[in-house]
C-alpha cells in the first residue's frame, strides 16, 4: 500500500515560541487573528483573554466561522462569560485553551476543513 499525503487548503502553524508564531515561513510577533485564509497581527495588546475587545469579537461574529479556539499563553484560562455568551448567541463554538494546544487544534481542525478563528495570546 502507498500512501500519500493529502494538500491541506488554508494557512498551517508551523512553529511558536514565547510572543511569536510562525504560519508558513512567516513569524508574527505579538496576538494574532488566524483562520483559513488570513493571519493578521492585532493591534492592541493582548496579554489576557479579557483583553479582546468588542470590536474583535464582532469580527470574529462577521466571519461566521463554526468555532473559535482562545490562546490564553502559557497558562489555561477560560474565556470571559459575555465573550463565550455573545459567541454562543451567534452559533458559533469556543474553546479555550493555552496557546500551544490552540495551535496544534488549529491545525488539526484546518486539516479537516473546518472553519476556525484561532485568537492566540502570547501572555
Amino acid at each position: 500500500m502507498k500512501l500519500h499525503r493529502d494538500p491541506v487548503d488554508g494557512l498551517r502553524i508551523t512553529a511558536r515560541g514565547s510572543g511569536w508564531i510562525k504560519i508558513g515561513e512567516k513569524r508574527y510577533e505579538g496576538p494574532v487573528w488566524i483562520d483559513k485564509q488570513n493571519c493578521k497581527l492585532l493591534d492592541q495588546p493582548i496579554a489576557k483573554l479579557e483583553d479582546f475587545t468588542t470590536q474583535i469579537i464582532k469580527e470574529v461574529i462577521a466571519a461566521r466561522p463554526e468555532i473559535v479556539l482562545f490562546g490564553s499563553g502559557r497558562v489555561f484560562a477560560f474565556a470571559p462569560v459575555d465573550i463565550r455568551a455573545e459567541l454562543s448567541d451567534a452559533g458559533i463554538g469556543v474553546e479555550a485553551m493555552d496557546t500551544a494546544a490552540a495551535c496544534r487544534t488549529f491545525n488539526i481542525l484546518v486539516a479537516e476543513g473546518r472553519d476556525v478563528v484561532a485568537l492566540l495570546t502570547h501572555g
